[in-house]
Parts: structure tokens; sequence; C-alpha cells
């Protein structure tokens, strides 16, 4: 289905949603941002406002028909295939089906009774949600949210800018007033057409010296740097002291030092890499940590030399 109708489904999005596109992501995402920021506030020499919003629920709380509707319409007006019918009728079986009926629960049952209503689809009544795991709930995720971006670009015209990851946004302006009738605006636009709410607690009008926080980072005026909560997760995971697969164990760790290499991290990083049993050092693949190994070991030969003469 993504191969046949991505073009068609991505041609309709804003330049700045990252989320699951080619030449995007994360880093791509957060970089952008940070240029931005620079650009709207001349390099921080002018007072410049982020609106931090964040769609609550947002996977769960999709309404299915209306989104088939808008995918149905966008595919009938781009694509004139013969087969065009069959296609269709694929990606609504898709896009309506309910893995959620017919699944195999391995794990704690217990555990998934306390997820909240908007984080599971076992709550939900089979009108709304889309199963977060496949490539077209991403894909159609992001599209469905496009006419909301259209809206806040637009409202924030060229002199600001705005961008989105999956359900997390951000506008920046020079105009705190404008950002503070936009977020009454975005709450109203979410609501009244797309049938979302805008999360009470994750939203803020911030200074933008004082640090946006963006997909697991911190934007500040001299740097990026990683969040508290990803420098947490990965300390908490180097302290596993009893892991059952050391495979999935040294694969986690060495994917919370690759994130952590995009950003103004490296006494984080030492910490993490002092952390980590002598054991598995050797299996993490972390070229400034291994530097740090070798000037300390020329550090300590050094020091014996010293001792010894």
């Amino acid at each position: 289905l993504m191969d046949k109708f991505l073009d068609i489904l991505d041609g309709e999005m804003i330049d700045d949603s990252y989320n699951c596109r080619k030449g995007k992501g994360v880093f791509y995402g957060v970089e952008r941002l940070a240029g931005e920021i620079r650009r709207v506030s001349h390099n921080y020499t002018r007072p410049t406002y982020v609106l931090n919003g964040d769609v609550e629920g947002f996977f769960m709380s999709i309404d299915k028909a209306r989104l088939w509707q808008m995918v149905e319409r966008a595919i009938r007006d781009n694509c004139k295939d013969d087969d065009l019918e069959w296609w269709l009728r694929l990606f609504k079986m898709v896009l309506m089906h309910r893995p959620e009926q017919d699944c195999i629960i391995r794990g704690d049952k217990a555990v998934l009774d306390r997820l909240p209503k908007n984080k599971s689809l076992l709550k939900g009544d089979g009108r709304n949600g889309l199963p977060i795991g496949n490539l077209p709930s991403q894909i159609c995720g992001n599209f469905y949210r496009t006419p909301f971006d259209r809206m806040m670009k637009d409202a924030l015209g060229d002199e600001g800018f705005y961008c989105v990851f999956v359900d997390d946004f951000r506008a920046v302006s020079t105009d705190k007033r404008l950002l503070e009738r936009l977020a009454v605006k975005a709450r109203s636009y979410l609501w009244q057409y797309l049938g979302l709410r805008m999360h009470k607690r994750k939203f803020s009008i911030i200074d933008a010296k004082k640090g946006v926080p963006f997909i697991g980072a911190i934007i500040m005026p001299w740097g990026i740097y990683a969040s508290n909560r990803t420098v947490n997760r990965a300390l908490e995971v180097a302290q596993i002291e009893h892991v059952d697969d050391m495979e999935r164990h040294i694969q986690r760790l060495n994917s919370y030092m690759g994130f952590l290499t995009h950003w103004l991290t490296y006494a984080i990083r030492r910490n993490l890499y002092d952390t980590i049993p002598t054991d598995i050092k050797k299996r993490i693949v972390c070229v400034n940590m291994k530097k740090f190994v070798l000037r300390r070991q020329q550090a300590c030969s050094s020091s014996e030399r010293r001792m010894a003469c």
C-alpha cells in the first residue's frame, strides 16, 4: 500500500512534518527547529517564544471513518489506475481492521488493564484508533493531522515557524500574543475538525533562550543537549544487574550511546560508559569512549612509571 500511495499522501503533508518520512526523522527535526529558532530570533538577539503543544492520545483518538474519507479523496484526486477500486478496498480493509479482536496477549494482562483508555486499542470501541506498529498507521496519522498543520503554518507566516513530530508540535514567533491566540485556535480546531484534544499538562509558551524541548532533546542558544528523561532512561538500562537476554541488553546500550552522540553529551556518555559492567564494555560501540579509555590507560601507565622511579 505504501509503495503504491506513499507519494500521494506524502505530497499532501507540510515539509516540516518529520515522522517516518524519507530524509527526515528525529535528528533532522531537532536540528531544523534549532536552525529556525536562530533565524526567527536573529541569532537570539530579539525576544522569541515557542509554543509547545501535544495531542492527547493521538493514535487512539483518530476517527477511522473520517480518516478514510480524507485518504480516499486524496487518492481518487491523484490516481487514475484501472485497478484503483481494488486498491481502495485493500486500503480500507487495512485501516478498518481491528487487531485487538483476535490478538494473543503474551504478557501480564493486569499491566494492560492499568493503561489509560487513550493508550490502548483494547479499551476502544473500534471507531477510533490505529495500531501504532504498522507503516500505514504512521503515514495516515501524519496525513490525518495535515489540515491542522497547514492552519498553524499559515497563521505563523514566513516570520514564524511551525514543525511537528507525530503528536508533538512547536510554533515559533517573536509575537507572544500571536502564540496565545493560536493556542486557543489550535485547541478549537483539533476538536472541531479532527476530534482530537490538546494535552492540558503538555502545553506551554516559553522563552526560546530558556531551552526548547523537542523529541528527546533540549535546544539551547549555545547547543543541543539530551533531555533528562532520555539520560535517566539510559542510566537505568546501564545499571541493570541481572539480564535475561544479554544481546538485547547490549543492543539497547548501543542504541542509547548512538542517540546521545548527536548532542552535547560527552560527560553523560562518559558516566554511562563507566556504569556499564567491565565484561561488556568492549561490545559497546562508541569511538569517543574508547579514546577516553585509551587516554585513561595511558595516564595510569605514566603514573605507575613515576611511582616506580
